[in-house]
């Protein structure tokens, strides 16, 4: 799913992981306010979770809007899968 937003919605299917991107980690992080982004998002970098559905958001390495990131490294994740019965 590009959008995180979509976790809500992969919960109620069941979906057991799903990745996503599009925050771009919330790109402006300033400090002691947090990501402006953060009120749009579920997640807006990393690991998040709704009942059995599990979301891995990548902050990636672009930019949206203006060409910057503050506090906010880019990042490429690399993310290996395994059946719950191999944790």
């Amino acid at each position: 799913a590009h959008d995180p937003r979509r976790l809500d919605e992969a919960a109620t299917l069941d979906i057991p992981a799903v990745l996503s991107g599009h925050t771009h980690g919330g790109q402006i992080v300033l400090p002691g306010v947090g990501a402006i982004a953060r009120r749009n998002f579920p997640v807006l970098a990393g690991l998040g979770s709704r009942g059995n559905t599990s979301m891995f958001v990548s902050r990636g390495i672009g930019t949206v809007y203006v060409p910057v990131r503050i506090n906010c490294p880019p990042e490429v994740a690399i993310v290996t899968l395994k059946r719950k019965s191999e944790i």
